[in-house]
């Protein structure tokens, strides 16, 4: 500040404390470190999509089920890897799920579904179901497993008890 001659009197200065800032800081960046090693190292795959079925974020172990890129899905509609006879029974779920969240322990049971790799092939998947609650607005985390190998064998097994009946 300057006095009546306009000569420097001296200097106010403030002080803030950003200790707490600085400690809030380094737990959200150590907490969104955690979130990314659990999610990148998932063997399940997951993927959150949005209300209008859009892939928001999906996981390296969804990305290497269905043959794609790291990145490749998100803004995909997640009906790239359900087949067309099926969307009417994954895409109006998460509209259902957010209007009555009562219906969220149904939803969240697993369903076996076909999926379809970016290459073609289909897959026999397992899929559950959460809503991601307020925060989430409106989104949905699917949980997704490769089941197809399970799928082969269980196949195989009523075949062999089919004609294993027939013998007897």
């Amino acid at each position: 500040y300057l006095y009546e001659l306009n000569e420097t009197a001296g200097a106010v200065l403030t002080f803030t404390d950003v200790s707490d800032l600085h400690r809030a800081e380094e737990a959200k960046a150590d907490s969104e470190a955690r979130f990314r090693r659990v999610w990148d190292s998932s063997v399940e795959g997951l993927v959150v999509v949005d209300p209008q079925g859009a892939m928001t974020l999906v996981n390296p172990a969804l990305e290497r089920m269905f043959g794609y890129d790291p990145g490749e899905l998100v803004g995909v509609g997640v009906d790239a890897l359900i087949p067309d006879a099926l969307k009417t029974l994954m895409l109006p779920q998460p509209a259902r799920l957010q209007e009555d969240p009562a219906l969220s322990p149904a939803r969240a049971a697993k369903r076996h579904l076909s999926g379809w790799r970016k290459n073609g092939d289909e897959i026999a998947v397992e899929i559950s179901l959460s809503s991601l609650g307020a925060e989430g607005a409106g989104q949905l985390l699917a949980t997704v497993s490769d089941v197809t190998e399970r799928s082969l064998a269980e196949a195989l097994l009523r075949s062999s008890e089919r004609r294993l009946r027939l013998t007897l």
